[in-house]
């Protein structure tokens, strides 16, 4: 099944400064694989053995936007703390 997978929001935090340009896009590619579902996307992105740098490319964006892989774990963890959120992702 084939979804459209949009960032919606972009939470504060000191890896995602440069995030926000990208808010209300359509994710087309991650790490070279085109996007068709949320589930896709999660397991990309929380791949055991993740590339060094992930690369997700927009609909409409003039650059795509690249992430350190090595930095999301613990950007997550600050994200969650200071939101208040117990559980990382919901996909049911």
């Amino acid at each position: 099944m084939e979804d459209v997978v949009v960032l919606t929001r972009v939470e504060k935090d000191s890896l995602t400064t440069l995030m926000g340009g990208f808010t209300g896009l359509v994710v087309e590619e991650v790490n070279g694989q085109k996007i068709k579902n949320l589930r896709q996307l999660h397991a990309i992105l929380n791949s055991d053995s993740p590339p060094e740098y992930h690369v997700i490319h927009f609909n409409g964006a003039s650059r795509p936007l690249v992430i350190p892989s090595a930095k999301v774990a613990e950007a997550q963890k600050r994200i969650m703390t200071q939101s208040g959120v117990t559980k990382a992702s919901q996909l049911d």
